[in-house]
C-alpha cells in the first residue's frame, strides 16, 4: 500500500512546517507529477475504450493505481494550499 499524506499510522510525529519557498517548490513538483499522471490516465482510458474494451484486468489495475496516486497528490496540494497565505499558488 502506498504512503498517503495525512495517514501516518499512529504515533508518528508530523514533519516540521515547510517554508513558503519550500511550499512553492513542492507545489510545482506535485503539479508536474499530477499532470503526468493525468496524461497516463487519459492514454490508458483511450486504450481501454478503443482496443481492449473493459476486459483488460492489467489496464484496469494500472488505472486504479494511477487514480489513487493522483488523489494522493491532490490531497497533498490541497494541504499545501490550506497552510499558505493569500499569495499562494492555487
Amino acid at each position: 500500500m502506498e504512503n498517503h499524506p495525512g495517514r501516518d499510522g499512529g504515533g508518528a510525529h508530523s514533519p516540521p512546517p515547510l517554508s513558503e519557498e519550500e511550499k512553492g517548490r513542492r507545489f510545482l513538483e506535485l503539479i508536474d507529477k499530477q499532470s503526468t499522471i493525468q496524461q497516463l490516465i487519459t492514454s490508458k482510458l483511450m486504450l481501454l475504450i478503443r482496443k481492449h474494451g473493459w476486459d483488460s484486468d492489467r489496464l484496469r489495475a494500472e488505472l486504479e493505481d494511477l487514480v489513487r496516486e493522483h488523489s494522493a497528490i491532490t490531497l497533498e496540494i490541497n494541504g499545501l494550499d490550506a497552510g499558505a497565505g493569500a499569495g499562494a499558488p492555487k
